[in-house]
């Protein structure tokens, strides 16, 4: 395993933090770019719907360049 795993799973978070960690660094979250791949039924647009621009909702987008989640970053 990767030793950011390793870090990861040995921090004093809560198991839901340390899951969602392991989810973000394992390209599992379900945006809407990573459903479209699994091939669900979610239409054609895959557009961003915090900020709502038009562009497409990656992981990189939601916690580098979304809007929204700069804002809620900066709280």
């Amino acid at each position: 395993a990767h030793v950011t795993f390793k870090w990861l799973w040995k921090t004093k978070c809560t198991p839901k933090i340390k899951v969602f960690g392991w989810f973000l660094l394992s390209d599992r979250l379900n945006t809407r770019n990573m459903l479209k791949r699994r091939h669900y039924n979610i239409g054609t647009n895959l557009d961003c719907l915090l900020c709502e621009l038009h562009i497409e909702e990656t992981v990189e987008h939601l916690f580098f360049h979304c809007t929204f989640s700069k804002e809620c970053w900066c709280l």
